[in-house]
């Protein structure tokens, strides 16, 4: 094999490496995003479920 021709394996190898690893960090990304979501989602509802119990003469 001409050395030219290994040393383009070796970029698109890496290349192909880089593109895995993006895909992995857009993953932990969008789980991320999608557990805050979720978290901030049930705080909401426990917050709406809360609000009825608290007299409004304390809340003025």
């Amino acid at each position: 094999m001409q050395p030219e021709r290994a040393i383009i394996g070796k970029i698109l190898q890496i290349y192909r490496y880089f593109l895995y690893f993006c895909k992995l960090v857009n993953k932990q990304q969008e789980k991320a995003e999608e557990e805050k979501g979720l978290t901030a989602h049930i705080c909401l509802n426990s917050f709406n479920s809360l609000t009825p119990l608290i007299p409004i003469s304390y809340i003025e």
